[in-house]
């Protein structure tokens, strides 16, 4: 791995009509390429999911499964 974990310039992120971030470029991270290799980035960081609960009538033994089913 390099030294350097995140290489960003001139990245520009817009909602809509609503610039959030403008000229910041993202070249490598944990040396990867974002657009390239998402996949190997997601599991090399890991995801954060905006909920965590899990289905109703999940039985303690599937949850792990399920879990592990989520795309990263």
């Amino acid at each position: 791995m390099s030294e350097c974990a995140v290489s960003i310039k001139g990245l520009i992120k817009r909602y809509g009509s609503i610039t959030a971030i403008k000229e910041i470029d993202c070249l490598r991270v944990v040396d990867c390429e974002p657009r390239a290799d998402g996949g190997s980035l997601r599991r090399k960081l890991g995801v954060q999911l905006q909920s965590s609960s899990l289905p109703d009538n999940i039985r303690v033994d599937e949850a792990p499964l399920y879990l592990l089913s989520i795309d990263i």
